[in-house]
């Protein structure tokens, strides 16, 4: 699946519910007093997706409703990532797989444009997102995210 392709969609959209019953979500994103985003999960599936106020996007690749919650990020949770996560199962984006280490994630993606000496959190500026990969102290693939570009 083109899991890049959701972001920048807002919830009320057709495509965000399929993406949200594709991947077992019943909950509704709603904004907390004050906040700019509204999370919502399935931790038994390992993923999690964020959805921006368009008011506070820095970057707003379209038109959307007036506080429209429009989704900015997928987070894909993997093995040793989070107590509170399973793993997420089915394909990651970009042909990434979870426990590869960042040399193979290299070939994959090409050059990353993160700073990270350590080289545990590393983004990809990609032609319609960024994606990060977060890598554990053994230096493998931990969890992979997708973001809309300018969020």
């Amino acid at each position: 699946m083109q899991w890049q392709s959701f972001l920048g969609n807002y919830h009320g959209e057709d495509s965000i519910e399929r993406l949200l019953d594709t991947l077992g979500i019943v909950d509704v994103p709603k904004l907390k007093r004050g906040d700019e985003d509204a999370y919502v999960k399935n931790r038994n599936a390992g993923v999690e997706l964020t959805f921006t106020d368009e008011d506070t996007l820095d970057a707003v690749p379209r038109q959307y409703p007036e506080h429209a919650l429009v989704l900015t990020n997928i987070r894909f949770y993997g093995p040793g990532a989070s107590k509170k996560f399973e793993n997420f199962t089915a394909a990651l984006p970009s042909g990434l797989i979870f426990d590869m280490c960042y040399q193979d994630a290299v070939h994959v993606l090409g050059p990353e444009g993160g700073n990270d000496p350590d080289k545990t959190l590393v983004r990809w500026d990609l032609p319609d997102h960024v994606l990060f990969a977060d890598f554990n102290d053994e230096d493998k693939l931990k969890v992979v995210s997708v973001q809309l570009a300018g969020a």
